[in-house]
């Protein structure tokens, strides 16, 4: 119920961790803290916490946290209409959940690489993603499915695109 004191006592724990040399933990609470900040809709904060964590993920060579990490900034640069930054983001999250093996997060991924490939009218490249995420994942679990609802949507439709943009902002 409190997120400002809940904002409180994750900056004071994430400092407490990461003093004692507990990095991936701090590294976890960042996530809390971007959580926060977006529930009370300080989406610059919380852009601050995704930045921090980012930085703390690479120098851990945590690849499953940077991936994450980029993985959001996609999403972000998708809502602000930045394509090309949002494929940046996208391939870089692709590249990190490629290297920790993890076949849904990188099905996850690959399918909001797709919808940056798509949103910058590269739909061969996009059906490409979909194809991998598809072959990685046959049975995906429900949020994967939904993602891949999306991309199929805008691959099928590409016109209405912003509809499709609209729903994996609101979703991701």
């Amino acid at each position: 119920g409190d997120v400002e004191g809940a904002i409180e006592c994750w900056v004071r724990y994430a400092s407490l961790c990461d003093a004692a040399g507990y990095r991936r933990h701090a590294l976890w609470i960042e996530s809390k803290l971007t959580r926060a900040n977006i529930e009370l809709g300080r989406f610059a904060s919380a852009l601050a916490n995704t930045e921090r964590a980012l930085k703390r993920g690479e120098e851990l060579g945590d690849d499953n946290s940077v991936g994450m990490y980029r993985k959001e900034f996609a999403a972000r640069s998708l809502e602000r209409h930045e394509f090309n930054k949002a494929i940046d983001w996208a391939e870089g999250a692709v590249d990190a959940f490629r290297r920790t093996g993890e076949s849904v997060n990188l099905g996850s991924a690959l399918c909001g690489l797709g919808i940056a490939y798509a949103s910058s009218n590269r739909f061969g490249e996009a059906r490409q993603a979909l194809a991998e995420a598809q072959s990685l994942c046959p049975d995906p679990y429900e949020e994967l499915s939904e993602r891949m609802d999306v991309l199929r949507g805008i691959l099928a439709n590409p016109i209405d695109a912003q509809i499709y943009y609209d729903h994996l902002t609101a979703e991701y």
